[in-house]
């Protein structure tokens, strides 16, 4: 494994934690949507008008839950599996780099500031923390 290799490995993580925020999103304003149901006054009142649209309505969604319940356990999957590999790493600024980078999506700026280094030097220790993941990835 290359150290390009390594990072594309620990950044599934990240392109995962995309997908599952826009299905959370998507399911969000559908729900949003489904409350803006108002009811037809006027109509003379015999069906639940209304009442069965949100009805459907929120079974529909649901059911669109249901279906995305899958991709929303794979992230968790991909951020697990990226962990296991991070707690493998032995230097402790290496994995707290790689914790805020590829867990935490922080940027190198916020990072840096957290950690008290130059952008330069967390730039460093991520190389060094790649070179382990290398390693550990050709075990």
């Amino acid at each position: 494994m290359t150290r390009q290799e390594a990072k594309a490995w620990l950044s599934q993580a990240y392109r995962a934690k995309e997908n599952a925020a826009c299905i959370i999103q998507e399911l969000d304003r559908l729900w949003e949507m489904a409350g803006q149901v108002t009811p037809a006054y006027g109509h003379g009142g015999g069906s639940g008008g209304a009442k069965d649209k949100t009805a459907m309505a929120a079974v529909k969604i649901a059911d669109k839950a249901k279906r995305y319940e899958k991709e929303l356990a794979a992230y968790v999957a991909a951020a697990d599996m990226v962990r296991e590999i991070i707690e493998q790493v032995p230097g402790v600024n290496e994995r707290l780099v790689l914790r805020k980078r590829y867990l935490a999506f922080e940027p190198w700026e916020k990072i840096a500031e957290a950690m008290h280094y130059s952008v330069q030097r967390v730039y460093q220790i991520h190389q060094s923390a790649l070179e382990e993941v290398r390693k550990i990835g050709d075990k």
